[in-house]
């Protein structure tokens, strides 16, 4: 419970900058906001898989986000498995290419929202099996190779979990297959998710604002809850 308690409310993590948004900030959500929604929901009501699931939108002022070493660290926290086995994330322990420590140091990530205006944050609801985080993080990457369709560039974005995108799986022992698909979870970067949430909450694209995460207990066993979850990915917007 320790651990939940500072997955919730990290102490004396700060953000990056208490600085409020400037005016292009305002701008850029006003000028832009209403494409992105309708390309957002255009591509989501095509994806067979995705279809189904809620997904609340909203924009992120990249310098107020939390990021933390500390945080990145988290992933290899050991958590009970259906298995009944007490381990880290297959991700951490088997060296996936899109997990610590193979993912972006804090420092590298600060550097990447450096040369972005905005981060447009993605919320996808009902969730209840865990490998269609692949086909989110999926949708998150072509979105960021969209944004040119409605004027908009982007220098990166983050997706949920790890990466997954090889049908082979990651093999640790070469580089990576697909060195222009993968992506990396943004708890894996050293973002404060929850944290992230609460600030596109100020800046929605819709009537359903994103929400607070609530973390998972007992994941996959019979005494799961919530019995649904989230997935929260992030396409940043130059």
């Amino acid at each position: 419970m320790k651990t939940l308690r500072y997955l919730e409310a990290p102490e004396k993590l700060v953000p990056l900058s208490d600085r409020d948004p400037p005016a292009g900030f305002a701008r850029l959500i006003a000028e832009h906001g209403p494409g992105i929604r309708r390309l957002i929901h255009q591509a989501k009501q095509r994806h067979r898989r995705l279809g189904d699931y809620g997904l609340r939108m909203g924009m992120v002022f990249p310098p107020n986000a939390i990021l933390s070493e500390e945080i990145r660290r988290l992933c290899a926290i050991p958590f009970r498995h259906s298995d009944g086995g007490v381990y880290g994330c297959e991700g951490t322990l088997e060296g996936w290419k899109g997990c610590p420590p193979s993912s972006p140091t804090v420092s590298d990530t600060v550097a990447l929202l450096d040369d972005a205006r905005a981060m447009l944050l993605l919320q996808f609801d009902g969730i209840r099996d865990h490998h269609q985080q692949k086909y989110i993080n999926q949708f998150t990457r072509k979105l960021r190779k969209r944004m040119p369709e409605i004027g908009l560039h982007s220098p990166g974005s983050f997706g949920s979990g790890p990466c997954t995108m090889c049908a082979e799986g990651c093999d640790p022992h070469q580089e990576c297959r697909l060195p222009d698909e993968h992506i990396h979870a943004l708890e894996s970067c050293g973002f404060w998710v929850t944290h992230l949430c609460r600030l596109a909450a100020d800046h929605p694209l819709g009537e359903d604002p994103p929400r607070d995460i609530q973390w998972l207990t007992d994941w996959n066993l019979p005494g799961q809850t919530p019995d649904t979850f989230m997935s929260v990915t992030g396409v940043l917007i130059r």
